[in-house]
């Protein structure tokens, strides 16, 4: 959390043991070693990612196919290919600057973040990684950082080309990045990475060139007097000190005169164990989550704190994968027990790292006994997971040579680890406060219209937000400033208005029957947002950044036909939908007069008004009948809700809606194991498909107003006997929750859903879910 100074440097991670052999096991190195470097992304970004409301860290096994055996990577690329998979699920954002937190008072379970100049977020536990000037490390008071004031630090990075890249030391060239330990009065490393081919120069190439020195205290000051306000100016001085002082020659000035573009000076950071508890015993205080160089900063030498923070994270996750709280968000007192082993291994492990950092940074091998000891130190390494080559020595001084360490082989880090989801209700929707999560969570906009917020998608099922005036409004439609995906369960008046505004807006997809799609089209909305569907479609849903992504090329593309939009691969998908065949519900009666006021759920119809009765008849009641009722009655003899009815008919909803259902659709989504939602928009189904989907939803939406239609054909017995066959065919969803039985400007005015709840509690296993709009419910 908060601004981190981020800067491009070397480190060597490579794979080793198991990983490394899945790895090539899988073909990985030789398909996507460079990949990852050749290009820049804008996911990459220079500002600390903040991810709020719930943990979930997903470190993809693939990625570790971009650690070549001591092959020098980019922070920066390190860090756009670990965070790609997050960001296009919209799972970690930006440009945020951590302050402070505050753990939330007495019963309440949680802790509240704050930002400068942006709205304050909840979550229910904070993982602090902020680096080596954590903030969250100065406020619970642990202030182990330390200061080595025995060395000042310079390092810089520049471009160089290939040249002079040929002129570095074979050592440095062959290995990337190497450690020089040249006595007591000179310690450092340097790394070459990066390749680039600039097409504007036929393709000539260009590296970068990273290095860090440290030299004695009491010289660095003086040079540091010496440059003055301009870091830059320190080289010349450095120089001098290592060519006239030291005797180092050409090569080692080389390195420094050929990258001079980000100068720094400092001393080095180190840390030290802590003594006590800083959590004082109290089990609120284990919401808050210290790891990496925010506790355990360390002297820089090949990414050995890059590794120790990349450690704690795989071992923090397994730990959560490894609990069983007995509610889904765990207690103060289940995570106080979870923070005390995680502190317990990784204090036992990084503090010895750290250690060795200093050891290294420190040893004199122009001494038998500095070499016996970088001997030592290397042994200890390789007991700690890492494997340090031979010696190998270059001439970069006259008389006195420089030993560099070159590491063949890093730490191993087989990080594949995947929290399962936690999900929580939103209990402000109609404040519109935004939450920064990893949930699923569902916010109904009015009984029929629902968004769904899932694995970094947002899902819109119905868009009828605009309304006749006589009806509440939660959701304004033009405070809807974001969704991935539109689903419409068909093309009429109380359903498809509103998708052509959000998708124009937004940008979003829209799957749709045919109809509902000529309806799109002709309301402006462009093409390649459109996706006609009929009923046994499987479609990849993917975040909106993603699809951007793929259309500039950025991500892998799916094949496509030559013309068509650049879509992402299949394997990018956040979730994905399957699409079947519905069927929309019939009216008891034979006309609109014969509706009742209320729609009883309980109330059983026998038989049909005719031997032909079925969906036809909406049809043509609609085109005829309902949406003519401005033609057939003057407007003075109607009372208000139907005025309202019709001057919205005629209004706002006149250019996106049709008489013709188009054929209703059933969605069912598939969020991850155990985690699947289905929605039938309307009281009709095919039993023969219904028994048949898989899998079998954990959720269903069920509309609940009408008189049922089964196989095309008036279902005799009440919705709610409909109710519990459909919940039966489906294999008794968990949890179960009604659609479809808005308060209406005409009849039905509402519909009684209690003997519909009743009979499907009583007769299968499900449970049944009651949402009033505005509100929100967890679904998983």
């Amino acid at each position: 959390m908060g601004s981190i100074d981020v800067q491009t440097r070397p480190y060597d991670l490579a794979p080793h043991g198991q990983a490394d052999g899945w790895m090539e096991s899988q073909g990985f190195f030789d398909d996507h070693l460079e990949k990852p470097w050749e290009s820049s992304s804008s996911y990459m970004l220079f500002t600390t990612p903040f991810v709020v409301r719930r943990w979930y860290i997903a470190l993809v096994r693939e990625i570790l196919v971009v650690y070549p055996k001591s092959q020098a990577i980019p922070r920066k690329g390190l860090r756009g290919a670990l965070l790609q998979p997050l960001l296009v699920q919209r799972r970690v954002h930006f440009d945020h600057t951590f302050a402070r937190f505050e753990l939330m008072p007495g019963e309440r379970c949680g802790v509240q973040l704050h930002f400068d100049g942006q709205a304050s977020q909840e979550a229910d536990i904070l993982i602090a990684s902020d680096g080596s000037n954590s903030q969250v490390n100065r406020q619970v008071g642990l202030n182990n950082k330390i200061k080595l004031d025995s060395m000042t630090l310079i390092q810089s990075r520049g471009i160089i080309s290939r040249p002079v890249r040929d002129e570095l030391p074979e050592s440095l060239v062959e290995s990337g990045s190497v450690m020089f330990l040249g006595g007591k009065d000179v310690a450092g490393f340097a790394s070459v990475y990066d390749p680039q081919k600039d097409p504007s120069t036929s393709g000539a190439e260009s590296y970068t060139l990273f290095w860090s020195v440290g030299i004695p205290r009491a010289r660095g000051d003086e040079l540091i007097a010496k440059a003055g306000s301009n870091p830059q100016k320190i080289i010349p001085h450095l120089i001098d000190y290592f060519r006239n002082d030291l005797g180092y020659g050409k090569p080692l000035e080389l390195i420094m005169r050929s990258a001079t573009e980000a100068v720094r000076t400092g001393l080095l950071t180190s840390s030290v164990k802590p003594k006590t508890d800083w959590r004082n015993g109290i089990d609120k205080n284990s919401r808050v989550v210290l790891l990496g160089d925010a506790v355990h900063p360390m002297t820089p030498g090949r990414g050995m704190g890059a590794n120790q923070a990349l450690t704690d994270a795989a071992n923090l996750v397994e730990l959560f994968q490894q609990a069983t709280f007995e509610q889904d968000v765990p207690s103060d007192e289940e995570l106080a027990v979870l923070a005390r082993r995680f502190d317990a291994e990784m204090y036992t492990r990084a503090f010895k790292m750290v250690k060795a950092s200093e050891a290294v940074t420190s040893l004199d091998l122009t001494t038998l006994s500095g070499k016996m000891m970088i001997s030592f130190v290397g042994m200890a390494m390789t007991a700690m997971g890492w494997f340090v080559s031979a010696l190998e020595t270059i001439g970069l001084k006259a008389e006195v040579k420089v030993d560099y360490v070159s590491h063949e082989k890093y730490v191993t880090m087989d990080l594949l680890y995947r929290l399962p989801f936690v999900m929580y209700i939103l209990k402000a929707s109609t404040s519109q406060r935004r939450r920064l999560d990893t949930a699923c969570r569902q916010d109904p906009e009015s009984a029929t219209t629902f968004r769904v917020k899932a694995n970094g998608l947002v899902i819109f099922l119905d868009t009828w937000l605009e309304r006749p005036t006589v009806l509440p409004k939660v959701l304004a439609i033009d405070d809807v400033d974001e969704a991935d995906y539109i689903f419409i369960s068909h093309a009429h008046f109380d359903h498809l208005p509103g998708a052509d505004k959000i998708a124009i807006k937004t940008g979003a997809h829209v799957i749709a029957n045919g109809e509902a799609i000529n309806v799109l089209r002709s309301a402006g909305v462009p093409e390649n947002q459109l996706i006609p569907v009929s009923g046994g479609e499987r479609i990849p849903l993917f975040p909106f950044n993603c699809r951007q992504a793929a259309a500039r090329g950025e991500v892998d593309i799916a094949p496509g036909p030559p013309g068509a939009p650049q879509a992402p691969d299949a394997n990018l998908a956040a979730a994905s939908v399957h699409v079947w065949p519905s069927l929309h519900c019939l009216m008891p009666g034979g006309s609109h007069a014969d509706v009742p006021a209320i729609m009883d759920t309980g109330k059983e119809y026998i038989g049909g008004a005719n031997q032909y009765a079925c969906t036809l008849d909406i049809t043509f009641g609609m085109k005829y009948g309902l949406l003519k009722i401005g033609d057939h009655m003057p407007h003075n003899a109607m009372d208000s809700a139907m005025r309202s009815f019709v001057d919205y008919v005629n209004g706002p909803a006149r250019e996106c809606m049709s008489h013709f259902d188009g054929g209703q659709l059933m969605y069912n989504f598939l969020f991850g194991e155990g985690k699947v939602l289905l929605w039938n928009g309307h009281l009709g189904g095919y039993d023969g498909i219904l028994k048949t989907v898989q899998p079998q939803p954990d959720v269903l939406i069920q509309a609940i107003a009408g008189r049922a239609n089964l196989n095309g054909r008036p279902f005799d017995g009440s919705a709610a006997q409909f109710a519990v066959q459909v919940s039966k065919l489906l294999g008794e969803p968990k949890k179960v929750i009604w659609c479809l039985h808005d308060e209406a400007p005409i009849k039905p005015w509402t519909v009684d859903v209690s003997p519909a709840t009743q009979a499907v509690e009583k007769e299968t296993g499900s449970k049944v879910t009651a949402l009033q709009p505005g509100t929100s419910d967890v679904l998983f």
